[in-house]
């Protein structure tokens, strides 16, 4: 999956996101946890052109972009892409 897109600090306390260049108007701010900065991924991964499926009894969000696939389960530390493990710095959350 390609880079996410960069974030900078567009004002005191604002964390703003870009995905190619330009800047995405997000429903549910990002924040930042144990100075780890969460994100809405289905706003990015939208962005970035993936369809996004969500299943609330497992709490796991699937990702498919060109066959290229990501699932990511809350609370885990790691995230499967093209069936390969990936270290997440934190376990994935919702806020």
């Amino acid at each position: 999956m390609p880079a996410l897109g960069r974030s900078a600090q567009a004002a005191v306390g604002e964390i703003a996101v870009y995905v190619g260049g330009e800047r995405l108007v997000l429903e549910v701010p990002p924040v930042v946890v144990n100075d780890r900065t969460f994100v809405p991924m289905r706003a990015i991964l939208e962005a970035l052109g993936a369809s996004v499926e969500w299943e609330p009894s497992t709490q796991t969000v699937t990702a498919n972009r060109r066959g290229l696939v990501l699932v990511l389960a809350i609370g885990s530390g790691t995230a499967l892409v093209d069936g390969s493990c990936v270290p997440l710095d934190a376990p994935a959350r919702m806020v």
